[in-house]
């Protein structure tokens, strides 16, 4: 039969071809058909040439229909039947799982909601979203501890989305999202997370942000899944559509694990049993400061408000001094826009709330940098200012790393470094006291942890 154009055939060969797109998602079995008989009956050249392209986006839509058979929904949409949470952060709107509240703080942080039963080779797929301007932050568990957030967690949240945190277990990234994913807060992001023996993927809207394989052979490779909401700020972590199904031995595509080649780090690391903690988590007797603006929350120093603008820079203080040493803590800074950071080899100014000395920086636009606070007032070093916050959690808890010998600092946050500098002038004091900082006029909270410390 000839198509010739204007026939009643080659218009109705044209439509078919031309609905594609907005049909073949809901009846791609049809569509399918009626484009193999296009092919096998028209002689227009242009027309079959648009068929073949429309067969490969109806036979693409044929298998994911098919995939997705295979998956069982685990959330109903309309309740949280057959999930469990120890408080009352969570709850159903929208047929969504909602976390939090954009009004106030409802929960401690890392609030958890568990999902029924074991799970260890599966693929889970869901979509999620965060809301709010508090540093708004969640995450998937996979293969977790069921009475806390403990184990993999598939991170939720600007400058994370899509990497592979181990929370609370060894409190460190394991694999950053590649390519780095920059998603509008609010908008809906399709998930899609694959668990087989000892390797974990992650994909965002189709694509792949990490391939990972767990090294060490003491970590479970099964446990709850989960979903996260950092409930302790005015923000909410929304999912929805959440489906997964079990893999059986025959479907595992599990890569051989080999043992990683550790180039020597010309940096020793002492080890733990070394330091000496510069915080007993209910006091601050070894600290002095303003005590109306500094406190104590869940063992943490917390400074600032997210109620109310800190009126200027302020600084909590060691009684001691150190010269060359290796400290270590952990860090969150919590609000829109924040800054602060660790004072080391600093000078007090008498009478007076600011001090002098180098700062490690922290907060949007200075993540990492060696600052010279109220001496030369100017970055001596950092990385370039694309790339500063990329190996921060922001809104979560961060590892820090600050080592400093003769006239040599080094700085590292979340294990990678982002200073090593030789200061060149030898008038600058190696020695001085270490504080911790909140910027002035700034709506925001900073909080640090595990503070330790072992002289050199």
């Amino acid at each position: 039969m000839k198509t010739t154009p204007g026939s009643p055939f080659f218009q109705a060969c044209s439509t078919i071809v031309s609905i594609v797109d907005r049909v073949a998602m809901e009846s791609p079995e049809e569509v399918e058909k009626a484009l193999l008989q296009v092919l096998e009956l028209s002689t227009d050249a242009a027309l079959k040439a648009n068929a073949g392209k429309g067969l490969a986006v109806a036979r693409e839509a044929v298998r994911l229909k098919q995939e997705e058979a295979q998956f069982t929904p685990v959330f109903d949409g309309v309740s949280l039947a057959g999930w469990t949470q120890s408080g009352k952060v969570f709850r159903v709107e929208e047929g969504a799982i909602v976390g939090g509240s954009l009004e106030k703080a409802i929960g401690r942080g890392n609030d958890y909601l568990c999902l029924d039963g074991d799970y260890g080779n599966f693929e889970l797929r869901l979509e999620a979203r965060v809301k709010g301007t508090a540093s708004p932050n969640g995450g998937i568990h996979v293969r977790s501890s069921r009475t806390a957030a403990s184990g993999y967690q598939v991170d939720l949240g600007p400058g994370v989305y899509g990497s592979l945190y181990d929370e609370l277990r060894r409190s460190r990234m394991l694999a950053w999202a590649n390519p780095k994913q920059q998603i509008e807060t609010g908008q809906w992001i399709a998930y899609r997370i694959r668990c087989e023996g000892p390797r974990i993927r992650i994909w965002i809207n189709g694509t792949q942000t990490v391939d990972y394989t767990e090294q060490e052979p003491e970590i479970a490779t099964s446990g709850a899944i989960g979903l996260q909401s950092h409930a302790n700020r005015a923000s909410e972590t929304w999912y929805r559509n959440i489906r997964m199904r079990r893999l059986d031995e025959s479907e595992l595509e599990v890569e051989p694990v080999v043992e990683p080649v550790v180039e020597p780090d010309p940096t020793p690391v002492p080890d733990e049993k070394e330091f000496t903690s510069l915080l007993d988590g209910k006091t601050l007797d070894e600290w002095t400061g303003d005590m109306d603006f500094w406190r104590v929350e869940d063992g943490a120093i917390v400074g600032g408000s997210l109620t109310e603008k800190v009126e200027h820079n302020q600084f909590l203080r060691t009684k001691a001094e150190y010269g060359d040493f290796e400290l270590r803590l952990q860090f969150q800074l919590l609000g829109e826009r924040t800054n602060a950071g660790v004072q080391i080899r600093t000078e007090e100014i008498p009478d007076h709330h600011e001090v002098i000395g180098y700062q490690a920086d922290l907060g949007n636009g200075w993540w990492g940098c060696l600052y010279d606070e109220s001496r030369r007032r100017k970055v001596l070093d950092g990385p370039p200012a694309a790339e500063r916050d990329e190996p921060v959690r922001i809104g979560q808890w961060n590892d820090h790393r600050i080592r400093c010998e003769g006239p040599r600092i080094q700085i590292w946050i979340n294990a990678v470094q982002t200073v090593d500098y030789t200061e060149p002038d030898p008038d600058i004091p190696m020695k001085g006291i270490i504080a911790l900082q909140v910027h002035g006029k700034l709506t925001m909270e900073a909080r640090y942890r595990n503070i330790r410390i072992k002289e050199l």
